[in-house]
């Protein structure tokens, strides 16, 4: 592939989805930004800027005005390659991804009413006939009055809470952006990631919680306000309230599959439990209840470890520069050799009144022994004359 196998990866992979999106499967266009963030997060801004304009020019040229969304969803790119590359929860990178999809998306269809001239819920006419074909096959046992009654509501729900649907739909197609590139990075050793952490240890911060909050406040107030402002109150607390209950309920998610997970019981067992509470009427609102609790009461300790990973690491690093300072202050000793030290010193052989001693036999063991013992005989001799002369010097005074 090449010195650069990530760029080449990603360049393949948008070309791929582009040519399939466009001809059979459109949701694979939501892919895209994987691509871009791939190529931003390995390579640099420039890189990404040039996959940008590439698949651009390819989706304009190909599919006309609908490839004007491809460099839409392109610009979620950055911002995944951005979360990747900083110390964010999965959770909170997943959410900034998925609201600048849908914000391009959005932007994406206001600009085809822009040069097309028609309204609004023309251009969402498409997404909503495709929502009710499949509402349609759900309900085609019932009667036709109630089936006519249940479409009636659902497009009513529908205008309200489109915007609600397209984030959601958005932030679960960020999700598999998310799990994609970062897959493809460490596959390929491109770049240093912050560590995955495990499902259990994701949490939100606080903040996230004032939507839930936000949300409930509107629809209360929307009772209150009269038919003027009634209306757009209610769906803007059916829009939070729809965006931030999902959310939540991940995070609820983690932290029941937290509490499992300290009861010793099996992945396999834990993966069952919690999709079978998915399935059922009243666990979804209690887990998301949890789920948003755990922003203020902290029930997994999570913020109180990582202060105290924080203190450990910041107290070791403090060690170590303490101890560099030390070495640096401590005073240093430096022994100097001269040459006549480092040169070798010949041995001096002993001298009697016959000339050397043992020079008969200095290369066996029995000469060596022979100077040693005259050596230790005339240091005794010298000890004793010392002595004497020390006597002596005595007694004078």
């Amino acid at each position: 592939m090449g010195r650069r196998p990530e760029l080449t990866v990603a360049l393949l992979a948008g070309i791929g989805l582009i040519l399939i999106g466009f001809t059979v499967m459109p949701h694979l266009l939501f892919l895209i930004p994987a691509c871009v963030a791939l190529a931003g997060v390995t390579l640099g801004s420039r890189s990404a800027i040039w996959l940008t304009i590439c698949f651009s020019l390819l989706a304009v040229g190909l599919a006309g005005e609908t490839g004007w969304l491809v460099p839409f969803l392109c610009l979620s790119g950055f911002s995944l390659a951005r979360g990747l590359k900083s110390r964010r929860e999965p959770l909170e990178i997943i959410i900034i991804t998925g609201a600048v999809m849908a914000a391009g998306v959005i932007a994406w269809l206001a600009v085809g009413v822009l040069l097309s001239g028609e309204s609004l819920r023309e251009g969402l006419g498409i997404w909503l006939q495709e929502m009710r074909a499949e509402l349609l096959s759900d309900i085609a046992g019932l009667p036709r009055d109630e089936q006519e009654a249940v479409l009636q509501r659902f497009d009513l729900f529908l205008q309200l809470v489109w915007p609600a649907s397209v984030l959601l739909s958005m932030l679960f197609g960020a999700g598999i952006n998310y799990v994609a590139a970062r897959w493809v990075v460490q596959r390929f050793a491109a770049a240093h990631l912050a560590d995955w952490p495990p499902f259990s240890h994701w949490r939100l911060p606080w903040g996230y919680s004032w939507g839930v909050i936000g949300g409930l406040g509107a629809l209360l107030l929307s009772e209150a306000a009269g038919p003027q402002f009634g209306p757009g109150l209610a769906a803007i607390g059916l829009n939070l309230s729809m965006v931030s209950s999902t959310v939540f309920l991940v995070q609820g998610l983690a932290v029941v599959w937290y509490w499992l997970s300290r009861t010793g019981m099996g992945r396999g067992l834990r993966l069952a439990l919690v999709l079978f509470s998915l399935f059922t009427v009243f666990l979804p609102p209690v887990i998301t209840l949890i789920g948003v609790f755990d922003c203020w009461f902290d029930w997994r300790r999570l913020e109180k470890r990582g202060k105290a990973d924080k203190a450990g690491k910041a107290g070791s690093e403090g060690g170590k520069e303490g101890g560099e300072a030390g070495e640096q202050g401590r005073p240093r000793v430096k022994v100097e050799t001269t040459d006549e030290a480092a040169e070798p010193v010949e041995p001096v052989e002993p001298r009697g009144p016959g000339g050397p001693v043992g020079t008969s036999c200095a290369g066996s063991p029995g000469g060596r022994e022979k100077s040693g013992g005259a050596g230790a005989a005339s240091s005794d001799a010298a000890g004793a004359d010392g002595s004497e002369d020390a006597g002596e010097e005595s007694r004078g005074r």
